[in-house]
Order: C-alpha cells, then structure tokens, then sequence
C-alpha cells in the first residue's frame, strides 16, 4: 500500500500522478494537480505546479533535478494544505481547531 503512495514520474514528459496519493473513490472531492520537471539548458531544470485545466499554478527553476522536484514537491504541498484550510473554514470545521 505504501507504494501506491508515493507519486509516480512518467518517463516520457516527468509528469508526476498526483492523484496517487488520494485515497481510492476521493479523487473528486480533491482537486487534481500534476508536477512538471523539464532541463533546459546546461544544469537548469524548470519546475510547474500544473492544475487539472493545465494552467500553471506556481513554477521556477533550479540547478539539479533533485532540487526542482523538491521545490516542485513543496509548492504542491503548500496547495494542497491552502486547499484543506479554505475547505476547512467554509464548512465552520476551523473553530474546532482553534
């Protein structure tokens, strides 16, 4: 089950599933996002947050892959979490936390 966890990378474009990592029978109460890591250039790597209509979300670059999918990996993590908390405060669930 762990492995059906962790995001997988397609080899043709490094565009990483996240819907992986949703639970099965969630996937349509999360919003769908996906990674893209592409070189460009000598030692550069850009990095995209895409959403599900394509638009990107957040993006940037870095000097190592390991390094843009880190960033990657975190700007997604930062969507997700922004995601919960407006999910979480319009249905009055952000009181129970305080």
């Amino acid at each position: 089950m762990e492995q059906a966890m962790r995001p997988t990378t397609a080899p043709a474009d490094n565009v990483v599933d996240t819907n992986a990592l949703l639970q099965p029978g969630t996937a349509t109460e999360h919003p769908s996002y996906d990674i893209v890591l592409k070189p460009r250039g000598r030692g550069r790597w850009k990095w995209a947050v895409r959403g599900a209509d394509g638009e990107i979300l957040m993006s940037g670059s870095e000097c190592s892959r390991a390094a843009a999918r880190y960033k990657a990996e975190r700007a997604l993590f930062l969507l997700l979490s922004a995601s919960a908390s407006r999910a979480a405060s319009v249905e009055g669930r952000a009181s129970d936390w305080l």
